[in-house]
């Protein structure tokens, strides 16, 4: 087979689309430790950290396609996908890996160097490692990814200093409860077709989640786990509002407050909407877990908003949203469909 490396193939292995969301992870565990000890937050170290996240999620994502690919021929819907369709050899998706785990290190130690932050990058890399090449063999791995988003996280404050604070480790937190529940409840349904034929060992096959004839079955046990993940986020939410992050004094806290209630509302339909499907649609269910994503990242910034300002805020809101929009209708065509 002939293979076309063009570099649109190359962005769709990356799933670079939400390559954003990944870097500020880092971003925002740097800004909150930055903003908490007074430290000059500088524009040069805030590009290098969200440099650094995007080989990190290049790393993680690129090497579970790698790993991945004997699963992902098992369904119709992933037959475009850049390893599934050969247009892309295996050995140029590993060396994708190896060059984007040197280059985070390269930088690191170019620019922050310190056995801490080192420390943490390599916990994040060794969480991330160990999912894609065993998540698929035992159910609940998605809490090993999950930690590879949380140390990641503070990765990016270690860089200011390691004297975590609370508010850090919640803010790390609901990166965690996201991951989780973003690989085991949303991705354990849009794959459902066919992990289970392909001997993927998922929590959402575990508590008995299924296609049959073109009907998604969806067991009480896995609404039960669902709901249980989204609300441990929640309740990390309540405890950093606890925190006072939210501050009712003008009108300003009462936009942030108004926008914390629409963003859970809307988390919570949407929630409600696919664990209610019937007919087993991945578009309808992709396009239901982008906007689910979307509300559930932007409540991180929100709750920050009295620390880091409304400006900063904005930015944190926007580049991810756009970043996503832009690269699914470059990449796919679709705003809210990405072919994953």
């Amino acid at each position: 087979m002939v293979k076309n490396n063009a570099p649109m193939e190359y962005l769709k292995l990356f799933r670079l689309q939400t390559g954003a969301t990944t870097a500020l992870a880092a971003v925002i565990g740097y800004m909150i430790i930055a903003m908490q000890v007074n430290y000059d937050i500088r524009s040069l170290e805030l590009l290098l950290i969200f440099i650094i996240g995007i080989f990190m999620h290049i790393f993680e994502f690129v090497l579970n396609e790698y790993m991945d690919v004997d699963v992902d021929r098992r369904s119709p819907d992933l037959a475009g996908k850049p390893l599934v369709k050969g247009t892309i050899s295996k050995n140029s998706a590993l060396g994708v890996v190896i060059v984007s785990v040197a280059l985070s290190y390269i930088l690191t130690m170019l620019f922050f160097f310190d056995l801490w932050t080192l420390m943490f990058l390599t916990i994040a890399f060794g969480f991330g490692s160990v999912y894609d090449i065993h998540g698929k063999r035992f159910a609940g791995s998605d809490f090993t990814l999950a930690l590879w988003i949380f140390f990641f996280c503070l990765f990016g404050a270690s860089i200011v200093s390691v004297k975590f604070t609370p508010l850090l480790y919640l803010v790390a937190g609901l990166g965690f409860f996201q991951i989780v529940f973003n690989n085991a409840i949303e991705g354990g349904l849009k794959d459902a077709d066919h992990d289970a034929t392909a001997g993927a060992h998922t929590m959402a096959h575990a508590l008995g989640v299924r296609v049959k004839k073109q009907k998604l079955i969806i067991t009480d046990t896995f609404k039960v786990a669902a709901y249980s993940i989204k609300l441990g986020h929640l309740a990390l939410v309540v405890m950093i509002v606890y925190l006072s992050t939210v501050q009712i004094t003008d009108i300003l806290g009462y936009i942030q407050l108004a926008m914390i209630l629409l963003l859970i509302a809307i988390i919570l339909y949407t929630l409600q909407k696919f664990l209610n499907q019937v007919e087993f649609r991945r578009d309808e269910l992709k396009r239901i877990f982008s906007v689910h994503e979307i509300a559930t990242f932007f409540l991180a910034p929100i709750l920050l908003l009295p620390l880091l300002g409304i400006t900063t805020v904005l930015c944190l809101m926007a580049l991810p949203l756009i970043w996503y929009i832009a690269l699914n209708l470059i990449l796919y065509g679709k705003p809210l469909e990405p072919r994953v």
